[in-house]
């Protein structure tokens, strides 16, 4: 559907499609966890360990991590843009997730 369709639609079919893409766009988003979460739990079954580092713990490997970084911005063509415009974009991520995680809580 284009925009002139959408855009011609009463405002009652307008709410029916958008909360209809609307469901579409979570159960989308959800297959994926779903699937993860379901693949965690047959690694855990087989076997498996699952580790997650605690946020003091990420903290300590970005700190070690900081040569290898170095070492990309210093010796990759446009090394220190592209980490640069990660990290700021790594940023921003955390800071929206964050702001929509404290709106559900």
């Amino acid at each position: 559907m284009n925009n002139a369709k959408y855009q011609s639609m009463s405002t009652d079919l307008k709410k029916v499609v958008t909360d209809g893409f609307y469901a579409l766009q979570q159960a989308t988003f959800a297959s994926p966890k779903r699937k993860s979460i379901k693949a965690y739990e047959d690694f855990v079954a087989g076997g498996g360990d699952l580790y997650v580092p605690t946020p003091d713990q990420k903290a300590s490997f970005k700190k070690e991590a900081s040569p290898v970084y170095d070492w990309f911005k210093a010796n990759v063509k446009g090394g220190k843009e592209i980490f640069n415009a990660l990290t700021k974009a790594v940023a921003s991520a955390e800071k929206k997730a964050s702001s929509a995680y404290k709106k559900d809580l």
